[in-house]
């Protein structure tokens, strides 16, 4: 049958030989059963009392309870009012390792020093690990829709840019699509891009290289090739290499629509993934004052039960 404890102790099963005041967790192989937590990994709470066999019972105070805590130092501790971390066999220490537990209200002398720590709640943090790194677009977490930062995961897009220098204007068109193999690269007859009317000089319908506008540049108007001037073919020749033209600028066509596409359908999942975010640091705020206002209610109930034994005349004023 369930039960439950409304205090900040509990008794348990010793999994191996325990020290007083040191860190604890639950064992993984047998039922309410603790063992040392070492460092870096979370812990229920602190024994106080020793355990001087395997399978003895043990007194936890656990760290959702009030009030501060005696602990065991790892090693020599200075400062008071420092952070203190999770060491092997139970030990704290002012060296970080995993999550901060609490801070020593003590200095330690060494090994085995016992000091009173004041534990910090540990509310989830990193466990969303699938999330990437989120934030807004304007150099802070404080204005605009928060967005992604980076989806790695997308290795199918290639680099996206608008045609302005920079992300903020335009229409974002794809800077570079490598999987589009069977286009060769075309260029001019003039020595650049910055001349008039770009023709071509095409001696064999295999050797197309690089295409460009007729405006020296990609910012303006249709990319279309200005002009073909055969030399040293037939009409035939010609008119295949039209032919293939028309059919490559359609493929470009339908390829700039999909990728158009898939930019919304991106948009619409960035933008779903930001409510979702926005839903759990509620969820996390909403965890936290709730635990707040549980300790409250146990720091009042606790007080009533003092002022009602002082006045039975069982506790002293």
């Amino acid at each position: 049958m369930a039960t439950k404890n409304d205090t900040a102790y509990a008794t348990f099963t010793a999994a191996e030989v325990l020290a007083q005041y040191r860190r604890v967790k639950l064992s993984s192989t047998t039922d309410r059963t603790v063992e040392y937590a070492d460092a870096g990994e979370k812990s229920i709470g602190v024994t106080d009392s020793p355990a001087a066999a395997t399978g003895d019972p043990v007194s936890v105070k656990l760290f959702n309870g009030p009030g501060t805590f005696k602990v065991t130092a790892k090693t020599a501790m200075a400062t008071r009012n420092c952070a203190v971390y999770g060491a092997d066999d139970g030990y704290v220490d002012d060296a970080a390792s995993g999550g901060q537990i609490g801070y020593a209200l003590d200095t330690a002398s060494g090994v085995g020093a016992v000091i009173e720590m004041a534990a910090i709640a540990d509310l989830p943090t990193t466990e969303a690990a699938e999330v990437a790194t989120i934030d807004d677009n304007s150099g802070g977490t404080t204005g605009g829709t928060e967005q992604l930062d980076a989806i790695s995961a997308l290795t199918c897009l290639a680099a996206i840019d608008d045609d302005s220098g920079g992300t903020n204007s335009g229409t974002e068109q794809l800077a570079a699509v490598g999987a589009l193999t069977m286009l060769a690269a075309i260029d001019d007859d003039c020595g650049g891009t910055s001349s008039g009317t770009e023709q071509l000089t095409i001696n064999s319908p295999t050797s197309l290289a690089a295409i460009d506008d007729n405006s020296a540049g990609t910012g303006g108007g249709t990319e279309q090739l200005g002009h073909i001037h055969d030399v040293g073919g037939t009409a035939a020749a010609a008119t295949h290499v039209r032919n293939n033209f028309h059919v490559l600028a359609d493929e470009h066509n339908k390829a700039r629509v999909d990728v158009a596409a898939l930019r919304t359908r991106l948009m619409n999942g960035l933008t779903t993934l930001a409510k979702e975010h926005n839903k759990l640091r509620v969820d996390v705020n909403m965890l936290r004052t709730s635990q707040l206002e549980a300790h409250a209610v146990l720091s009042d109930s606790i007080n009533a039960i003092i002022v009602s034994l002082q006045a039975a005349g069982f506790m002293a004023s």
